[in-house]
């Protein structure tokens, strides 16, 4: 699979979890200040996409220097800069995107970002990493991997979610309705090493939160 990383301009705390998908990525993007990021990991990306005005100049001249790919866009146009990141992600061929630095004090940045990724969760897997998170968007069925004892959330995102089942989880649900603004779905939990969740319509967002080892 054809991993993009896309760096963020938000908080990235710890990177620990990126290592990993890093190192089979095909494509590493920065948004903007993302580039910020990637620059602290020693991580030289392929190309950065924005309007370039929350990235240091140092980190710009360095990039330039190192002949690193810009696409410049002017600050006022109509797609934010993760936007055209993803976009540029999926027309590159990209068929999982992972995404870092997605939190940050902007929450028309955040609210914007999360429902344009679920909207297009049927087409391309993305995975959002936040220190001891991680989070995934589905609208069919998923798997996911982790410890007895984490904690898995299911949000709905843009509507009621129909006939939702789960399976490796403390809370069982089986065929049952998640609606839109319910927190039923908070905190459940791990009883083995992975978890499935499937659902007829809607689209959820999987908040996985791993446990301190």
């Amino acid at each position: 699979m054809k991993t993009a990383i896309i760096y963020l301009h938000g908080n990235l705390t710890d990177t620990s979890a990126l290592a990993s998908y890093i190192k089979k990525s095909f494509l590493i993007i920065c948004a903007d200040g993302g580039a910020e990021h990637a620059r602290k990991q020693g991580i030289l990306p392929h190309v950065v996409i924005g309007d370039l005005d929350s990235i240091s100049a140092s980190t710009l001249n360095q990039l330039k220097k190192q002949h690193v790919q810009f696409i410049t866009y002017p600050r006022e146009k109509d797609l934010t800069d993760a936007e055209l990141a993803f976009e540029y992600a999926i027309e590159s061929g990209a068929e999982e995107i992972v995404v870092a630095g997605f939190l940050g004090d902007r929450i028309d940045h955040l609210s914007a970002n999360l429902l344009y990724i679920a909207k297009r969760s049927n087409r391309i897997p993305v995975l959002i990493i936040e220190h001891d998170q991680e989070i995934r968007f589905v609208q069919k069925k998923i798997v996911i991997k982790g410890q007895k004892g984490d904690e898995l959330s299911l949000i709905p995102i843009n509507g009621d979610c129909v006939d939702v089942s789960t399976g490796g989880l403390q809370y069982q649900l089986r065929n049952e309705m998640l609606p839109l603004g319910s927190t039923r779905g908070i905190s459940n939990v791990f009883m083995n090493e992975q978890a499935e969740v499937r659902i007829k319509n809607g689209i959820l967002m999987l908040i996985h939160r791993k446990r301190a080892s």
